[in-house]
This record gives structure tokens, C-alpha cells and sequence, in this order.
């Protein structure tokens, strides 16, 4: 069967687009670190985005006020709606949002682990963090499961045991390939097994 498509009318109009929420981060993050003022326009009031917000607030002098801000008036409704944008508050974050940095020097150290509360059921970090442990280890899962970092947990064990740092052969060999582009002497041969 044939289908025959005929060009229709002109079609007029703008579209509002929200913001994307990968690149609003790096806005976040870039505005936040550098020296000077930012105008960041079309933020999407998501809750990883917010989220962001508060942990930049956390590590920022002069920026901290209009991140908080950004984070007060992006939490309204967000918090049902996970981490999609919402709708409801489309027209105030057309509004643009003037975040001040200072560069590196403004950046400083956190008080404390940083805990921006994006985490499933309200949970705190370190509640959050029990959970998944229980989860990995608890119903349905099979023998043998990890927790994060088991692995690099057994690796230093193994180091420890052996009185200094392990390697594999793939590992010795690149650092062989490695050696030899550089024009350093290293021998494989010089090691000592494990």
C-alpha cells in the first residue's frame, strides 16, 4: 500500500524547553568555582539538580546565598515527583539565577560529610547507606555478593600480608611497556613474587 504525505500548513510558535539537567550540574559546579559573577538561566527544578545546589552550598562562601535559595525554591513539589523536572514550577526558574564565585580560594572544605538528602524514602545518608548494605546482603540475593569496596578491602589485606603493593603480570607488563616508551630502567625480573 501506498501512502501519499502532502506538506500541511505553516506552523508558528515558540516552544519553552527545560533546561537540561547534565549540563545544569556543570553550570552549578562551573558557576560555583569560578571567580566572578554567573547568570545561569532555565535551571530544571529536578531534586539531583537541587541536590547539587546544596552540596556546592556546602563548599562555597560567596556563592552559598543564591544556592540556597535556588535549593529552598526548587523543593516545593519536587520531593513527590522524584528527580524529573517539574512542571508546576517552570516559570520561576525561566528566571535567571546569579550564582558569585571566588575561583579556588572560594571553595573551602565541608564541616562534615556532605549529605544533600537525595536519598530514597527521606533517608539520611548514613541510614541510606545501611540499607543498601542490608539489601546486598540481605533478601533474594545470591552467595558470594559484595559490598562496595570489598574488593579493594581484599586487595589490601593481600598487600598488607605481603609486606608491600601487589600486581598482576598484565599489570608488570604495562609497567614494563611503560618504562621502556620512557626510557627507565625497570626490570620485571627484579621483583619478587608473592
Amino acid at each position: 500500500m501506498d501512502v501519499v504525505v502532502t506538506p500541511g500548513a505553516v506552523l508558528e510558535g515558540s516552544v519553552s524547553v527545560p533546561g537540561d539537567k547534565s549540563i545544569a550540574h556543570r553550570w552549578l559546579i562551573l558557576a560555583a568555582a569560578a571567580a566572578g559573577r554567573s547568570r545561569l538561566v532555565g535551571l530544571p527544578p529536578s531534586l539531583d539538580v537541587r541536590s547539587t545546589a546544596v552540596c556546592l552550598a556546602a563548599i562555597t562562601d560567596k556563592a552559598r546565598p543564591s544556592l540556597d535559595v535556588f535549593a529552598r525554591n526548587a523543593s516545593p513539589g519536587v520531593e513527590r515527583r522524584g528527580s524529573t523536572w517539574n512542571e508546576d514550577l517552570r516559570e520561576s526558574f525561566d528566571l535567571p539565577l546569579e550564582v558569585e564565585g571566588q575561583g579556588r580560594p572560594g571553595l573551602v572544605p565541608p564541616a562534615e560529610a556532605l549529605d544533600c538528602g537525595n536519598f530514597a524514602q527521606k533517608r539520611t545518608q548514613a541510614v541510606n547507606v545501611r540499607a543498601v548494605i542490608e539489601d546486598i546482603l540481605g533478601h533474594g540475593n545470591t552467595p558470594g555478593t559484595m559490598l562496595p569496596g570489598q574488593l579493594e578491602h581484599e586487595a589490601f589485606l593481600r598487600s598488607e600480608k605481603a609486606g608491600g603493593l601487589l600486581f598482576t603480570d598484565a599489570e608488570i607488563a604495562e609497567f614494563d611497556k611503560l618504562a621502556k616508551e620512557g626510557r627507565v630502567r625497570f626490570s620485571p625480573k627484579t621483583l619478587k613474587p608473592a
